[in-house]
C-alpha cells in the first residue's frame, strides 16, 4: 500500500466508483460479499488498491498545499521535479494571526519570510500525502500561494527601481 486505507466515511461517497473496480476485477455484487464472508483478507487488499488508485488520481492533480496555523504560514507548489515553498512568521513587532489575516494586505515587513525549493527525495505524489497527512495541511487551487508570490515580485521590483 502506497498511502493509506480510505476510511468508512472517505469510501461511502465513493461507493459507486468501487462497485466499479469490483467489476472491472470480475467481482460482482454477490461475490463481494461472499468474499467479505469466506476472505476477509482478500477484502482487505481490494480495498488497499482500490485507496492507493483514488489517492493516486487526486495527488496527480494537486499543485498547492496551504498549512495555516496562528503563528505560521506554509505554502507549497509542487512542480514536476521538485517544490517550491513559503514559511512565513511574524516578525515580533507584528500582532496578526495568519487564520484571520487577509494576505493581500499583509505588509512583508512585518513577517520573517523563508523561501525555499526542493528537488523531490521520494516521488512527488508520496511527498504530497506526506505533507497533507502529517503537516494537516490542505489542498488548495494556490491563491495565497500566488499573492504571497506576486507580493514578494512586487517588494523586489520597488527596491530595485531605488
Amino acid at each position: 500500500m502506497r498511502y493509506r486505507r480510505l476510511r468508512k466515511d472517505e469510501l461511502e461517497p465513493l461507493k459507486e466508483a468501487f462497485l466499479k473496480y469490483l467489476l472491472l476485477a470480475n467481482i460482482t455484487p454477490d461475490a463481494w460479499e461472499e468474499l467479505k464472508k469466506s476472505s476477509p483478507a482478500g477484502c482487505d487488499q481490494h480495498l488497499d488498491i482500490f485507496s492507493d488508485l483514488v489517492f493516486e488520481k487526486i495527488l496527480n492533480e494537486v499543485n498547492f498545499v496551504d498549512r495555516i496555523l496562528p503563528k505560521r504560514l506554509e505554502l507549497y507548489q509542487f512542480l514536476t521535479n521538485s517544490v517550491l515553498v513559503y514559511i512565513l512568521t511574524p516578525k515580533e513587532s507584528a500582532s496578526f494571526n495568519f487564520k484571520e489575516e487577509n494576505l493581500a494586505h499583509l505588509n512583508l515587513n512585518e513577517i520573517e519570510l523563508v523561501e525555499g525549493k526542493k528537488e523531490y527525495q521520494l516521488e512527488r505524489n508520496i511527498e504530497i500525502f506526506q505533507i497533507i497527512e502529517k503537516e494537516e495541511a490542505k489542498i488548495s487551487q494556490g491563491s495565497m500561494f500566488k499573492t504571497i508570490a506576486l507580493k514578494i515580485a512586487e517588494q523586489k521590483d520597488c527596491t530595485s527601481d531605488k
